[in-house]
């Protein structure tokens, strides 16, 4: 029988609301689990503090009654999340607190999860810091085990590498560098706003979109440009 999972992270400046949004059409389309796979804290909202934003994020997942693994990215502050997961864990057996155990065995598959990140924000003074040792001793049954990490894997070659801040998406579905799309639009145009690289993106069809970290978007044919 398939399980669907659904996955939220990286919610840096949506509001409060649009989490409970995502939440419930995630419900919608019938997902048995969920996962909030890091940066949870909403550290770009002006009008909200982390604590509270992590806090209506925590209740949300708790009314929706879905079964929910959750565990920090590189945004979180382990003085602030580590206390507060921990409550909620304790309180709606739905959440399920990543700090501790990390690996669970689900009807024909496991999960395996990777808390934290290799690099932690700049304004964070105590983060969590990613650990593999001994994860592979921990896997029961690699074929049929799903492993959840903030952090992008490694590749092999450069030209096939997804950067973690900014990356592009092609037609096909790939993914790949977004810097060099970028440095060649520079070196054709010169310094030209977002819109002209729109509008030059509408013309290469093989571009779908260039995200980065600061989620400015625009919007043009389907054609995704956010740096």
């Amino acid at each position: 029988m398939e399980t669907k999972y659904g996955i939220i992270s990286d919610i840096h400046r949506v509001k409060p609301h649009q989490v409970f949004d995502a939440i419930y059409v995630l419900k919608n389309e019938g997902i048995d689990k969920l996962v909030l796979n890091g940066d949870l804290v909403g550290d770009q909202n002006q009008d909200i503090t982390q604590t509270d934003f992590f806090e209506k994020v925590l209740n949300y997942v708790a009314q929706s009654k879905i079964e929910t693994y959750i565990q920090p990215g590189s945004h979180e502050e382990k003085t602030e999340f580590g206390p507060m997961i921990n409550v909620f864990s304790e309180k709606y057996h739905n959440i399920i607190d990543l700090l501790g155990e990390t690996n669970f065995k689900q009807k024909d598959h496991h999960l395996a999860f990777i808390p934290g990140s290799n690099v932690i924000a700049g304004k964070v003074e105590e983060g969590y810091i990613t650990s593999v040792k001994g994860f592979n001793k921990n896997l029961k049954d690699p074929e049929k085990t799903i492993v959840f990490s903030h952090v992008p894997r490694r590749f092999n070659n450069i030209d096939q590498t997804v950067d973690y801040a900014f990356f592009a998406q092609f037609s096909d579905g790939s993914f790949g560098p977004a810097q060099p799309i970028m440095q060649k639009i520079n070196n054709s145009f010169g310094d030209i706003s977002l819109e002209k690289v729109n509008e030059i993106l509408q013309i290469n069809t093989r571009i779908y979109c260039v995200c980065g970290d600061d989620n400015r978007h625009l919007l043009f044919n389907n054609y995704h440009l956010c740096i």
